[in-house]
């Protein structure tokens, strides 16, 4: 098995400096990204299910609908991680942002079946990004992603879900 050696510090520090990387702006953008696809996940589900049967939907079909998505990012997970080594993480992270965008307004004027389905699909082709895991331990220094990152993210993810649901309330 291998080891991952991590670097020191101050090697970390000389990384973010030398490619001009603010930690601060960085975090925000992976916070805006991870926001966008938490309100969309939780907005669209619980809408999914009369939209699809008003469409005609039989439970199997609403089925394939739900885990197309999952199939999706099983497969596009790790193409997206080989080309944001290649390419750099801040384009494939606008490009996936586009996308779920785009994934969002098909499923927003979907008339059919088929558009509904390919919606999803193109949502989860760009959405969960492993982009947003990456990018995050790119920027961030060692002791604080291990000790207080996790916590600010299900922090941030748990107030998605509740602002979110306060707004289905109103």
């Amino acid at each position: 098995m291998e080891t991952i050696k991590w670097p020191s510090d101050d090697e970390h520090r000389a990384h973010l400096e030398k490619y001009q990387i603010n930690p601060s702006r960085a975090m925000f953008t992976i916070i805006l990204s991870i926001m966008v696809d938490v309100f969309g996940f939780t907005m669209v589900m619980p809408l999914l299910p009369a939209i699809a049967k008003e469409l005609g939907a039989s439970d199997l079909t609403y089925g394939l609908i739900i885990s197309s998505n999952a199939v999706m990012i099983l497969i596009f997970g790790p193409i997206w991680g080989k080309l944001s080594d290649k390419y750099g993480r801040k384009p494939i992270l606008i490009i996936s942002q586009a996308g779920t965008g785009v994934a969002f307004l098909l499923l927003a004027f979907s008339n059919s079946l088929y558009i509904l389905l390919a919606g999803r699909m193109l949502d989860g082709i760009f959405g969960d990004n492993p982009v947003f895991k990456s990018k995050n331990k790119d920027f961030s220094e060692i002791n604080f992603f291990n000790s207080s990152c996790a916590s600010t993210f299900s922090l941030i993810l748990e107030l998605c879900l509740r602002i979110n649901a306060f707004a289905r309330w109103l």
